[in-house]
């Protein structure tokens, strides 16, 4: 998380500024300029994966990858219009509910001088539903969402994880839906 005492908030800002993620510039971009602010401001919490090895030799901290977790609303379409299997995975909503609270996977990016072996995607998947559990434990909750480019290897990837498309036509990113078991 980026909150340690003994690590001042110009060091984080100068090792957030060194990374890249050729993939997709917006999530280079969240580290390095919101990343901080929205720590401070309680919008959500990021967690890093550093080079351990670099920073015990050469002191240099060096920033592998990193995901970041929040609470997002989420929109219900007319409920009279749904399955009762979705009602129910949903928790039996009533007619007048529109509106879910869901945890939220808002940035997931390893940089590029990094292989998968290195840090592998699902690892970093694994450690989200993991904090989100234990964040489940004590307020509840039965949705994870999260967005990403609309590339059709990142989309297979996600939906073979067990996420559904919820994108709407004419939108940007793809957003998707994931049910905790």
């Amino acid at each position: 998380m980026i909150q340690d005492e003994n690590i001042a908030e110009e060091s984080w800002r100068d090792a957030f500024s060194l990374f890249c993620c050729e993939k997709d510039d917006d999530i280079a971009d969240f580290l390095r300029n919101k990343a901080v602010e929205y720590e401070k401001r309680d919008r959500c919490r990021t967690y890093l994966y550093y080079d351990e090895r670099l920073l015990e030799k050469e002191r240099n901290f060096k920033v592998v990858g990193f995901f970041s977790l929040a609470m997002k609303t989420l929109k219900v379409p007319v409920v009279g219009t749904m399955s009762k299997t979705l009602k129910k995975r949903l928790g039996n909503l009533s007619d007048n509910e529109e509106n879910l609270v869901a945890f939220l996977i808002g940035q997931l990016g390893r940089d590029a001088e990094y292989s998968k072996e290195v840090l592998k995607g699902k690892d970093m998947l694994q450690d989200c539903y993991g904090l989100i559990a234990s964040a489940r434990d004590i307020v509840g909750g039965r949705i994870v969402l999260l967005d990403c480019k609309p590339a059709a290897s990142l989309c297979r990837y996600y939906e073979e994880d067990g996420y559904i498309d919820i994108t709407e036509n004419g939108e940007e990113l793809k957003h998707y839906m994931r049910f905790i078991d």
